[in-house]
């Protein structure tokens, strides 16, 4: 029987050890989509949590976190930085139909 070879594909990422009260929500929630907008599916993203056997000092955490939250780049949801980037993109059409105004009223260009 001729046919497509499938399998079940699995991409797993490991964040290493990080505060237990720490929300990934957002994260989740964008690779979801990102996987939808890439390979058209609706993945099932899971969280999963072992324990570490080392013990975190107040000072460890200090500077973990510290460390952690200079790696940082982006702190906004795709949602957020979708809404951001459409905002941006209103202010410029508006800019862009004025200067377009101005040089019809100055007889540069004709619309």
């Amino acid at each position: 029987m001729e046919g497509y070879a499938y399998a079940r594909r699995i991409v797993s990422i490991e964040l290493g050890a990080l505060p237990v009260g720490l929300s990934t929500d957002a994260i989740r929630a964008d690779i979801a989509d990102m996987i939808t907008n890439r390979f058209g599916v609706v993945p099932t993203v899971r969280e999963v949590t072992l324990p570490i056997n080392e013990v975190v000092t107040p000072d460890n955490h200090v500077a973990l976190e510290a460390g952690r939250q200079g790696l940082i780049a982006e702190n906004a949801t795709t949602d957020a930085l979708y809404k951001a980037l459409l905002a941006k993109y209103t202010l410029l059409e508006q800019d862009n139909a004025a200067l377009t105004a101005k040089l019809v009223e100055l007889g540069v260009v004709t619309v």
